[in-house]
């Protein structure tokens, strides 16, 4: 197996879009799949509660 074809398939996420990145020739299926990455982390950064000068330790703080 080459390198860039294991590290495509073998890494944190679906392989789908890197075989059809490969198959098509085209960057799309990739970059969608990075801006749906990217949207989903951003909601649940912006829906995380605050945790600054909060003690984490204590049972009524850590949630």
């Amino acid at each position: 197996m080459r390198p860039h074809r294991a590290a495509a398939t073998k890494g944190p996420g679906p392989p789908g879009p890197f075989w059809r990145a490969r198959a098509t020739g085209s960057y799309w299926p990739i970059a969608v799949y990075m801006m749906v990455i990217v949207g989903i982390s951003l909601v649940q950064a912006i829906k995380a509660p605050e945790t600054k000068d909060r003690d984490l330790t204590l049972e009524e703080n850590a949630s």
